[in-house]
């Protein structure tokens, strides 16, 4: 398989995010526009959910039905972005991916993020088929990749990054970041730093220099590193002083999704559970 078919389905996301930094709308009209660049004139869209917004068609076919599934969809969100994590060719032209969409609530404004995982169909350079799961084992097995072998390189490189945290080593803890990978603190270094998104080498660096001065020590073991496709789930402990001596002794769950190889995503997580429901996954 080549990677035309990745390609197809990233251009349709940046596509659809370019409207919106436009200050393009998502009305049926608008949302069609850009569906008839990137699908054939006569594609399935199937959403197998029927509990988490029940209101949504199971099954639509053609532009003009998809555009309007997207519109009830996100039509209640403004500044509605979506964030490929994840885009993995599968086998018989299909592309498998897990996006984040974030934004604000139109009437409340109240920030809303979301996950979703896709399969995407692709035939003659357009999609085809798109069918929509919250799950991650059940759009796995869609796409035919549920069998798929993934290997320990993931693992290792997360490792090698809390290795590196451990000595304070910050050129090797971005070693395998994408230039404009982005972390998502734990909520207590949000309080901590002050800083809710981290995005690229620079604001890393000047993210992680200010954690480690409240430290007098501080180092992290993980508990346990598990792979699920391009992502990686790893359980923590904290431990260390802060600034004053005081004792911590803590346990979380980082969430990684890596991208091509190199780290795409970082999110932390008050407890594992969280971060598993997080990526479409159970314990």
């Amino acid at each position: 398989m080549s990677e035309e078919n990745v390609e197809v389905v990233r251009r349709a996301f940046e596509a659809w995010n370019a409207n919106v930094r436009r200050g393009g709308n998502l009305s049926r009209k608008a949302l069609a526009e850009i569906a008839l660049e990137f699908f054939d004139r006569g594609v399935e869209l199937e959403w197998p959910d029927g509990q988490f917004m029940p209101d949504l068609p199971a099954h639509v076919h053609g532009i003009p039905a998809v555009a309007g599934f997207w519109e009830q969809m996100f039509g209640a969100y403004d500044d509605l972005r979506l964030t490929l994590l994840e885009c993995t060719e599968a086998p018989d032209d299909r592309v498998f991916t897990l996006t984040r969409q974030s934004g604000r609530g139109r009437e409340s404004g109240v920030p809303i993020e979301a996950h979703l995982f896709q399969v995407m169909t692709i035939q003659e350079g357009v999609i085809s088929r798109l069918q929509i799961f919250r799950h991650r084992a059940e759009a796995l097995d869609a796409a035919g990749l549920s069998q798929q072998l993934m290997s320990e390189e993931n693992v290792d490189r997360v490792r090698a990054f809390y290795e590196a945290f451990n000595r304070r080593d910050f050129d090797q803890m971005v070693n395998y970041a994408h230039p404009d990978f982005e972390i998502r603190p734990l909520p207590a270094l949000v309080a901590m730093t002050g800083e809710r998104q981290v995005k690229g080498y620079e604001e890393a660096k000047r993210f992680w220099t200010s954690f480690f001065e409240g430290f007098d020590e501080i180092r992290i073991d993980p508990k346990e590193i598990v792979e699920e496709g391009d992502m990686v789930v790893a359980e923590l402990r904290w431990t260390g002083h802060g600034r004053g001596g005081i004792e911590v002794n803590q346990f979380h769950t980082d969430l990684w999704f890596f991208r091509d190889g190199r780290i795409a995503w970082v999110e932390g997580f008050a407890t594992k559970a969280e971060a598993l429901e997080a990526a479409g996954l159970s314990e």
